[in-house]
């Protein structure tokens, strides 16, 4: 109940966001993700079904129909794909990394004792392949990003548990932590970047990284983790007045908070009519 629960509650912001950015095509490309993910987790797929014609009740019970009419159009036609989704959803993930045969193989091996949650195996391969910065930039990159995506496509599968990939993730944490801080970085100092994930954002391997390589090449990163207030966040931006902002959202209901926050960025806080 608490995964359907969750998925009610992302429902309700990832289609307020998909109005809101009148960005259909998001929507259509969403879709299928949805549906692998929480079938492989165990939901039937005639529960999108169900859902779907409740929330067409429920927009009909509480709207009138001046503001229902077209809000409903677009959960009709998502019934009317249903089908087409499932088949979508079926296909095989398009392998998006193109790398030589050692990559490939490293690749495997770190994913392997990752999902044994082996962090003994896991620090030895990075031994192994680690000497100086340049080594560490590439398995950062070119291991260890590919090899995260795979242990999430891994849970999205269903053929790992949420606690088994969030062990992973710590593991990589801990022991690129530790690589980072025993190399010599001789990079030329470049300016201050602020690297964030979303507010709400608990997602923040991905801003992890990005602030991990933007220290290796020569900046000043002040790193704000995961979950960031938006008014904190705008703080920190005022007092350190940086170069670059990096936003991170692993979510696309996270995307109406980036989009506030650039927003303000540009073009100062909103005011309020008089």
């Amino acid at each position: 109940m608490e995964l359907l629960h969750n998925n009610h509650r992302n429902h309700f912001s990832f289609m307020s966001l998909v109005m809101m950015l009148n960005d259909y095509e998001m929507l259509a490309r969403n879709l299928p993700w949805v549906y692998r993910a929480y079938h492989n987790q165990g939901v039937d797929y005639d529960y999108f079904v169900a859902e779907l014609e409740l929330w067409i009740d429920a927009i009909q019970e509480n709207l009138s129909t001046t503001h229902s009419q077209h809000i409903i159009a677009v959960y009709r036609w998502m019934l009317t794909v249903h089908e087409q989704v499932i088949e979508l959803s079926l296909l095989e993930q398009e392998n998006i990394f193109s790398q030589d045969e050692r990559d490939i193989t490293l690749q495997k091996r770190l994913l392997g004792v990752l999902l044994e949650g082996n962090h003994r195996a896991a620090f030895s391969l990075f031994e192994e392949h680690i000497n100086n910065w340049e080594e560490y930039r590439y398995f950062f990159n070119n291991i260890v990003y590919p090899t995260m995506v795979k242990v999430g496509l891994e849970w999205e599968n269903g053929n790992i548990t949420t606690a088994e990939e969030h062990l992973a993730t710590a593991i990589i944490y801990k022991i690129l932590s530790y690589f980072y801080f025993k190399q010599n970085n001789d990079a030329p100092y470049r300016g201050v970047a602020v690297v964030s994930a979303a507010p709400n954002e608990f997602h923040e391997m991905g801003a992890w990284m990005v602030a991990n390589d933007l220290e290796m090449d020569g900046w000043e990163v002040k790193y704000l983790g995961a979950n960031t207030p938006k008014g904190d966040l705008l703080s920190t931006l005022r007092n350190s007045s940086p170069s670059i902002l990096a936003l991170s959202a692993a979510l696309p209901m996270h995307l109406d908070q980036l989009t506030e926050i650039v927003t303000e960025v540009i073009y100062g806080p909103p005011r309020i009519a008089r």
